[in-house]
């Protein structure tokens, strides 16, 4: 996963936050609350990035929402190999070995 600063326009003016990008440059999400460096160590370690998000178009959340939105679902993994703890017990014969043990 990669990440970017980008520059975003809302109802409340300009802000920086950060978006996440797949490796092949596909949109993963964004942060929703705008970057704000904790320390004066940080924001100057920041400011490079915010200058680099000047280069890039300004975004909108609903518009990141409406492209998050639009991507096929994904598909769910295969759980048909999941068994019980009984099962994976019996399996072991951990049942008799406990058994064993605790007398």
């Amino acid at each position: 996963m990669l990440w970017t600063d980008r520059i975003f326009h809302d109802r409340e003016g300009y802000c920086v936050r950060f978006v996440y990008y797949e490796r092949d440059g596909k949109l993963i999400g964004y942060q929703k609350s705008p970057a704000i460096p904790i320390s004066t160590q940080e924001l100057l370690e920041d400011i490079e990035g915010f200058k680099q998000a000047f280069e890039l178009p300004i975004l909108t959340m609903e518009e990141l929402d409406r492209e998050i939105a639009s991507f096929p679902p994904k598909p769910k993994p295969d759980r048909g190999q999941n068994q019980t703890l009984d099962r994976v017990m019996t399996e072991l014969d951990l049942e008799n070995t406990t058994s064993e043990t605790l007398n």
